[in-house]
């Protein structure tokens, strides 16, 4: 082999190799200041609040539904506390949310007086996806959602 050849050769392995790291370093700080479930998404912190006929849903529990979470495996949600507030979660609590965007829905379950099954106590007002409770960006950082204020009052 003539000997320009072979230096091409080695050139190329070379610039092969760097870009090979490069990719390396870059794949593996995607996710820096964020959450990286292991072979999963990255997760980025949601906080918002929920209020409902004005009062505070506490424990109610809140769906963020994507055509990509059958990729995932798993719906990112999210639970209402006493002080209306929530955080997203994916594979632990508050761990974050993939970016994208999400029909959420919301249903707030209870036990009926004497026992039995759960019910929701909204009736299912605001669990279909094709009509959400309300639909949201997530994006890369944190997300700061705009208060969600639900009336059962109103006709869906």
């Amino acid at each position: 082999m003539h000997p320009s050849k072979r230096r091409t050769l080695l050139d190329d392995t070379s610039r092969f190799l760097r870009i090979g790291f490069i990719l390396c370093v870059l794949s593996s700080t995607a996710c820096r200041n964020e959450v990286k479930v292991e072979s999963g998404p990255c997760l980025f912190p949601v906080v918002g609040s929920l209020r409902i006929d004005g009062a505070i849903p506490t424990g109610a529990t809140i769906r963020f539904h994507s055509p990509q979470a059958v990729t995932w495996g798993r719906t990112p949600m999210a639970i209402v506390e006493p002080d209306g507030t929530f955080r997203g979660s994916f594979a632990a609590p508050g761990d974050g949310v993939p970016a994208g965007e999400y029909s959420l829905i919301v249903y707030w379950m209870a036990v009926p007086e004497g026992g039995g099954l759960p019910m929701d106590r909204l009736q299912g007002r605001f669990s279909d996806t094709q009509k959400p409770a309300a639909k949201v960006t997530i994006e890369q950082g944190e997300n700061r959602l705009p208060p969600i204020v639900l009336s059962t009052k109103s006709i869906r």
